[in-house]
């Protein structure tokens, strides 16, 4: 498999919506594909810092910050895929959702959506995602069980916030030999993630 990482084109064809939530959504082959963008702006970055649980009704704790960003963005993102998915049923196979950082968090939170609510099979693949669930219950966590979550050696990033925790297949990639530091989170665009 090539560097599903590099070919998504980070940066470029995203729609922005909500509380600054970057997303795309488009066919390639046989796969509807949704992708969300890592922390760009100084709005994404007080959303970051909003580290509290928050009970949302039929997920339980979620980290405040993360869930007000992807609510904001919700509705129309939904109604989005729900629209490429009525134009292309009869070529549609699966639906992958991608999400890189903050990303992450709101792939997640839409493949909860999707895997609930729809009969085409989908999966969703995380790079660098922070842990978003507190507290998460046993029906969470079979839920996204077949997440997967791509984390480079010592990212800072992956680890906070203290006290929140991660759901789904964790493959670790890339060696670094300092410490826990910024630049880990950085290094997902060097890294081959073909174990995935």
């Amino acid at each position: 498999m090539a560097n599903l990482f590099n070919c998504i084109q980070w940066g470029t064809g995203f729609k922005k919506t909500g509380l600054d939530v970057d997303y795309k959504i488009y066919m390639q082959g046989k796969q509807l594909i949704i992708v969300f963008q890592p922390t760009w702006s100084i709005q994404d970055a007080v959303l970051d810092f909003s580290a509290v649980p928050r009970w949302v009704k039929n997920i339980g704790f979620v980290y405040n910050g993360m869930w007000e960003g992807y609510n904001s963005a919700r509705e129309k993102i939904l109604s989005e895929i729900d629209k490429a998915i009525v134009e292309n049923i009869k070529n549609i196979h699966e639906i992958c959702v991608y999400g890189y950082s903050m990303g992450g968090a709101y792939a997640v939170l839409t493949y909860l959506e999707l895997d609930t609510n729809s009969v085409i099979p989908s999966k969703c693949v995380t790079w660098g995602m922070p842990a978003i669930f507190f507290m998460p219950s046993n029906k969470l966590k079979c839920a996204l069980k077949n997440v997967i979550r791509v984390v480079y050696e010592k990212d800072l990033f992956t680890v906070i916030p203290l006290f929140f925790t991660h759901i789904g297949k964790l493959v670790k990639i890339g060696k670094c030999d300092k410490l826990w530091n910024i630049k880990s989170h950085e290094m997902y665009y060097q890294c081959s993630d073909e174990l995935i």
